[in-house]
């Protein structure tokens, strides 16, 4: 392709058009590609580069890239100076230095290229904020581009896949009426339908989701990307016709005797089924009839699913103004502005908070009637199908029962003060009576240390990886390699970006079956080394999964948190275990307060806000005002007296209240927070052993309930109040520590104040 493309080649070569300079640092944005590269001196580094890569990976030659264009779509990266590009040196991401830039430089500050739009805004970003920038990641190995010939290939067979399902379909969906009555012998013909129809679910079904996630993965990192906006609204349509086409033999199924069933899944491929129709049976007698099914899932698509699409456009695009007190104001993405919420500078906290605050409220009209469309339709759907409760799925697709929810639930309420405890210990630690809401992510102060131990400890992005790997590994050599694998691999994402989605997640490419994380920035701070170490635990589950049947693979929230947390549990151990003096272990019992402090209070606060939510919707439209009040009640009811204000846009500005796809997108982050912790108590007991035990249980999570999950693995019922408590006594006991190691620090009247007010918010024992 690259004679036809010589044009298109010739004219981005000069695009590289708008540079900044401050002495020896050059800040260089390419239009087209919306990246900058801060380099200490533009004639060095570029013939550093040069004397580095070897000519025949020079991307004129053949790449993974389809086409000149493709590489260019694919984020290839051009170092350039004042004077526009060296010669013609355009190296893919990987030969130009993504995994060699600490070499590179002459500082060593070991961090990947440094990706930050903001640096050509006018000023150059110096060379220590640019270490601090994380990856681009490499998904092109699935799709050249959105416009390539393998992406509509792609989605030209799985329409084909669709038909032909719909062409086997007919016979079964004319024998749903009478499913309850066929004996087996009466039912082989259909049976043999249905194992063919099986055979084609499962090559359409790897291909719509990878086709959603490549389109996704670009609007994440360009929420302005018309083009991946409009991939995704058509992916979701085709989606929903397969999920159309499948619904006669999936009804068949759920109204079938257990004897036809057992039949089908006598087959080696069927087999694999087992568990998820055994557990798609359970809720059998509360489907509708197949034109009912039909046509709530025909509806979905510009009906719910339009809504939630909406809500992450809005957040794509959404424009933050700043104005912190002795700084120019200054507009950035609402992506941007939460990353200044683990700032040091409290200034900039609070206008950071209060600004992404403002900027939904000129959307809380149009956000109180998303969330009134996507409540009142799952409320609708739910009355419909005759429901016990609106809690009745999200139970279901957690795979676990109203017992064990309500036990969890319990539990935590009787244990907030321990997630106030440590906001309380976090406050006095920074001087404070109480925390604001912009506080919750700040760093911990200095603690007196000396000058090289700073208040706000920053990794760079190479830092943060080596200290995960080191942590890892230290359980089994075989989790270090693959953190190291997801790296030089460049699954990860975590460069800033003006037009990034907010948020960070794990995904799988489910043809490849491999991984990718994605981070909306990366500055260096605990929530970020935390955060890449929670996303890294998450991939982790998926690869140790990965030579499993893609029926056996499919896990439900609460127990996909099991790995995640993990990972940030095993991390913030290790941090816990080398420190010597009270300083450090504050410093390193931080990041454990904070995760007290979610998991305990704002996961709790937003299923309570979730559940009020329904209740309310069932009798009536909410307006903003209304919403306001039930986010602050809750917030209230758990943080009480350890924050000074609550936080009344939190229904706003949280995504997860707007999923589409998955309602209750809360309670599972404090059940996988809780039981992590069961299963990492496991480790010291089972030594050596823990390893193929932890793996074991990783790959049941697919195939089991969470209450046979846990009697299996951890030998306990998860019904009973014990076994949270059990958990909580591991936190409390964290919190605990945490407290003592700042009371040592802090001056004696005020130890002795924030003793006094932790003796009240403690409930007798």
């Amino acid at each position: 392709h690259v004679a036809s493309d010589a044009s298109l080649l010739k004219s981005k070569m000069g695009q590289a058009d708008r540079c900044t300079a401050s002495g020896s640092r050059v800040a260089c944005l390419s239009r087209f590609d919306s990246v900058v590269f801060v380099v200490p001196s533009p004639v060095s580094i570029a013939a550093k580069l040069a004397s580095r890569v070897i000519p025949n990976r020079i991307c004129l030659q053949r790449s993974r890239c389809a086409s000149v264009a493709g590489l260019l779509r694919s984020r290839a990266a051009f170092c350039s100076g004042p004077s526009g590009l060296y010669r013609s040196h355009i190296f893919t991401s990987r030969e130009s230095g993504f995994s060699t830039y600490a070499t590179l430089n002459d500082a060593s500050i070991g961090a990947k290229f440094s990706l930050s739009p903001a640096a050509a805004t006018g000023t150059a970003t110096s060379l220590s904020e640019a270490s601090l920038g994380g990856p681009a990641w490499d998904i092109y190995s699935e799709y050249p581009s959105l416009t390539s010939p393998e992406f509509e290939q792609d989605v030209k067979i799985l329409q084909v896949l669709i038909d032909r399902i719909n062409d086997l379909a007919k016979p079964v969906a004319d024998a749903i009426p009478s499913a309850a009555s066929l004996g087996v012998t009466e039912a082989s013909t259909i049976i043999e339908t249905l194992h063919k129809i099986s055979k084609l679910r499962w090559e359409a079904v790897p291909l719509a989701s990878n086709l959603f996630v490549f389109a996704s993965c670009e609007s994440s990192i360009d929420g302005k990307n018309a083009t991946a906006r409009a991939l995704i609204g058509r992916i979701q349509a085709i989606s929903s016709k397969l999920q159309q086409s499948l619904q006669p033999a999936s009804l068949f199924l759920l109204r079938a005797t257990d004897e036809v069933v057992e039949a089908y899944l006598k087959t080696p491929h069927t087999s694999l089924e087992t568990y998820e129709v055994s557990h798609r049976r359970k809720l059998r007698k509360h489907v509708l009839c197949l034109e009912e099914e039909t046509l709530i899932t025909a509806l979905s698509t510009n009906g719910i699913t339009a809504w939630g699409t909406l809500y992450r456009n809005i957040a794509g695009s959404l424009q933050v103004g700043l104005e912190a007190e002795g700084q120019e104001p200054k507009t950035v993405s609402v992506a941007t502005a939460a990353g200044f919420l683990d700032n040091s500078d409290r200034k900039l906290r609070e206008a950071a908070w209060r600004g992404i605050g403002k900027a939904w409220r000129t959307h809380e009209e149009a956000c109180a009637g998303m969330l009134n469309a996507i409540t009142g339709w799952r409320l609708e759907v739910s009355s419909r199908k005759k429901y016990p409760s609106f809690l009745t799925v999200p139970l279901h697709d957690n795979r676990m029962t109203m017992g064990t929810l309500n036990a969890m639930v319990q539990a935590v309420d009787e244990s907030k003060w321990v997630g106030q405890q440590a906001i309380l210990t976090q406050a006095y630690a920074l001087g404070l009576p109480q925390l604001a809401p912009w506080d919750l992510f700040a760093p911990p102060p200095n603690f007196g240390l000396s000058s090289d131990w700073p208040g706000e400890t920053k990794y760079s992005y190479q830092e943060a990886l080596d200290k995960i790997v080191q942590t890892v590994s230290e359980v089994h050599p075989d989790m270090g390699e693959f953190v190291k694998m997801m790296d030089q691999n460049r699954w990860v994402e975590a460069r800033s970006g003006e037009s990034k989605q907010p948020g960070a997640y794990c995904t799988v490419f489910r043809k490849s079956r491999t991984p990718r994380v994605y981070l909306s920035s990366f500055t260096g701070g605990n929530q970020d080394l935390f955060g890449l170490a929670h996303e890294l635990g998450h991939s982790f589950h998926d690869w140790v999964m990965r030579d499993m049947p893609l029926a056996e693979v499919s896990y439900p929230l609460n127990l996909a948190e099991t790995a995640s947390i993990m990972f940030e549990t095993l991390l913030q151990n290790k941090l816990l275990d080398s420190a010597s003096t009270p300083q450090q272990k504050a410093q390193y019992g931080w990041t454990g307060a904070e995760a007290a402090a979610a998991f305990l209070l704002n996961i709790p606060a937003r299923f309570d806000f979730e559940r009020a939510l329904c209740e309310a919707r069932a009798s009536e439209q909410l307006n903003p005002e209304k919403l306001t009040g039930l986010m602050v009640q809750s917030w209230e009811k758990y943080y009480g007296p350890a924050l000074s204000e609550m936080d009344p846009d939190f229904w706003m500005s949280k995504v997860h209240f707007y999923l589409s796809s998955v309602a209750f997108y809360n309670f599972p982050y404090t059940f996988g927070y809780l039981f992590a912790l069961g299963v990492y108590a496991q480790r010291e007991r089972l030594g050596d052993e823990f390893f193929p035990a932890y793996v074991a249980l990783l790959r049941d999570t697919g195939t089991m309930d969470s209450e046979q999950l846990v009697l299996k693995h951890l030998g306990t019922d998860i019904t009973q109040l014990d076994f949270w408590m059990g958990s909580i006594s591991i936190v409390q006991a964290q919190v605990e520590a945490f407290t003592d190691a700042v009371c040592s620090l802090i001056p004696l009247d005020k130890a002795e104040e924030l003793r006094a007010e932790l003796r009240e918010i403690k409930p007798p024992t």
